[in-house]
C-alpha cells in the first residue's frame, strides 16, 4: 500500500506496511518487545499479558514462531500457557 504525502513543496510516495512479520522478541523488566524483519520493534507492557509478566526468563525465551494465515507472523507460548493454565 502507498500514500500520497506532501511537504512544503513536494508530493511523493510513501510506503505504508501492510504485514509485520516478528523476527524476535525480548523482555525488560516491564516491556515486551517484538522487533519485525523491516527494521521496527512493537513494545508493549508485560501487564498486557498476565501469563507472560508472571512468567519466569526461561518460559520466556520457549516461544516458537508461527505463521497466522490473514494478519501477522509471530511468537507463541503455547507451552507456557498450557502449563499455567
Amino acid at each position: 500500500m502507498a500514500t500520497l504525502t506532501a511537504n512544503s513543496s513536494k508530493v511523493g510516495r510513501v510506503h505504508v506496511p501492510t504485514s509485520a512479520i516478528a523476527k524476535s522478541v525480548e523482555f525488560s523488566d516491564e516491556m515486551m518487545s517484538v522487533h519485525l524483519a523491516d527494521g521496527r520493534v512493537i513494545s508493549v507492557p508485560l501487564t498486557w499479558f498476565p501469563l507472560l509478566r508472571d512468567a519466569s526468563p526461561a518460559e520466556r525465551a520457549q516461544y516458537e514462531m508461527v505463521a497466522a494465515v490473514t494478519v501477522c507472523i509471530g511468537p507463541n507460548w503455547t507451552k507456557t500457557y498450557q502449563s499455567r493454565a
